[in-house]
Parts: structure tokens; C-alpha cells; sequence
């Protein structure tokens, strides 16, 4: 998490000393490039879609998994239909915070790009320092294009999804396999429920459907006592 609290040009030096000292050890990288400023944004992006990620997986019961075992999933087959799904939210917004910051990167990418590769906002500011050309500014109506259609699309998906939670569609086409899922994760969900449950109360008296009942009782109350 270094990224998050590092200044850029304290990184972005800090990689090109790296990168220096890499290719008089061993030879590699060979240059400065794109690789280079791959691996320098990858550092980069990894540290901000790592916080969103343990944001939420924080939030994510660990007795889901622990219940989808108790009836019957392997360890990849929960992973991949209980975890997995709980996570894609949290992994798209990572990835759109790492584009975007990879987008907007011009600090570090100067400190460790060479004279074969070259990023947009390199590219961008360098033609700028000269004055304002119709490319710079056909390039900024299509990125400021881009965005309005991205929060346009995403607005229109999450207004459906809200529709669609709100009024369920009816039982045709991919209806029933959502029902299907549906189904499966209520079960999920119920059975993480029973493991956190006590199975006796405070008085030793079994818990059935949450209410206590005593085991092994001589006799019923409302029968006369011989």
C-alpha cells in the first residue's frame, strides 16, 4: 500500500533506480519501455483495487463458504459460485480505479519510459508546452464523450437492476435459471444462519425452530402428578 501515501515522484524515481539496477545485475528489463511502464502502473493499480477488494471482502460472511461445503461444494466450485459473485463488484470498481489512474499517470511514466514507447499523457502535455492543437482538443471531446456514455450506461444498468428487484420478471426464458441461483443462495445464506446458531440455550435446553424445549422432562405440567 506504499502507492496510496508515497508522493508519484518518489515512486516513479524509486522505479527507475530499480529498473537501472535490474538491467546491470541481470540484464532485464532491457531498456526502458513499455514493459517498464507496465509494471510500474501494475504497481501502481494494485495498491488502490487491493483496498476496494479487502473493503468488501471483509464484509462477506465466511460461513457462506463454510455452508456451501456442508452441502456438498468443492472449494473451487464455492469459491466460484458463493465468493466470487459477493467479489465482482468490488473487482470491477478496482479495475476501473486502476484504469483510470493509469490513464491520468503522467509522473511516473516519464521517470520510466524510454525513447520506444510513450503513453497519452506524455503525449498530451508534450503537445501542449507548444499550444493547443485540434488534435489535443478532438481527443478530449472523446474522452469527455466516453465518460458521459460510460455514467450514462451505468446509471441505465443500475436503474434495470432496481426495476428488476422491485418487480421480478415472470418465470420464462432465463428466468428460471436465475430462480435456480436464487434459490441456491437462499439455501446458502439459511444454512450459514443455522451454523451461527447455539443448538441449547443458557439452560441446557434444546433449541428447536428457535424456541426451547426440555429434553428428557419426567412429566407433562398439565398432567396430575400420581
Amino acid at each position: 500500500l506504499a502507492p496510496l501515501v508515497i508522493p508519484e515522484v518518489i515512486t516513479g524515481l524509486s522505479l527507475l533506480l530499480l529498473f537501472v539496477w535490474l538491467e546491470s545485475l541481470i540484464g532485464w528489463p532491457p531498456g526502458r519501455g513499455a514493459m517498464t511502464i507496465g509494471i510500474a502502473h501494475i504497481t501502481i493499480g494494485v495498491s488502490f483495487a487491493a483496498v476496494v477488494v479487502r473493503a468488501r471482502l471483509l464484509r462477506v460472511d465466511p460461513d457462506l463458504e463454510a455452508a456451501a461445503a456442508d452441502l456438498g461444494a468443492r472449494p473451487f466450485a464455492a469459491f466460484r459460485q458463493v465468493t466470487l459473485p459477493l467479489l465482482a463488484p468490488a473487482l470491477g470498481a478496482g479495475w476501473l480505479l486502476a484504469f483510470t489512474l493509469s490513464l491520468d499517470d503522467l509522473l511516473v511514466a516519464s521517470f520510466v519510459t524510454g525513447p520506444g514507447a510513450s503513453t497519452l499523457p506524455i503525449v498530451v502535455f508534450s503537445s501542449v508546452r507548444l499550444g493547443v492543437t485540434p488534435e489535443v482538443n478532438a481527443l478530449a471531446t472523446l474522452l469527455v464523450a466516453f465518460v458521459v456514455v460510460g455514467v450514462g450506461g451505468s446509471a441505465r444498468m443500475m436503474h434495470r437492476r432496481e426495476r428488476r428487484r422491485l418487480h421480478p420478471p415472470e418465470q420464462h426464458g432465463r428466468a428460471p435459471q436465475q430462480a435456480h441461483l436464487l434459490a441456491q443462495r437462499s439455501v446458502i445464506r439459511r444454512e450459514a444462519r443455522r451454523r451461527r446458531e447455539p443448538d441449547h440455550d443458557e439452560n441446557g435446553d434444546a433449541l428447536v425452530d428457535g424456541h426451547a424445549h426440555r429434553v428428557g422432562a419426567a412429566h407433562d405440567s398439565r398432567l396430575p402428578v400420581v
